[in-house]
């Protein structure tokens, strides 16, 4: 959950749509699932904005 909500209150906080905010929220918290750890498997915004990207789901949010 840290992934997301911290991913989630940035990207509010930097004014982004709710819409776009939970896409973006949701990739960082299923990024984090996908390594072994707590901080070590947080993801940087690179990595979530790539695999948003590759997806074809980026919304194109400031942060």
């Amino acid at each position: 959950g840290d992934a997301f909500n911290g991913a989630l209150a940035t990207l509010l906080a930097a004014g982004a749509r709710v819409e776009d905010a939970l896409v973006v929220a949701n990739a960082a918290g299923g990024l984090t699932c996908t390594r072994r750890g707590a901080v070590e498997a947080l993801p940087v915004r690179e990595a979530v904005e790539a695999l948003l990207r590759r997806e074809g789901r980026w919304p194109g949010v400031p942060w």
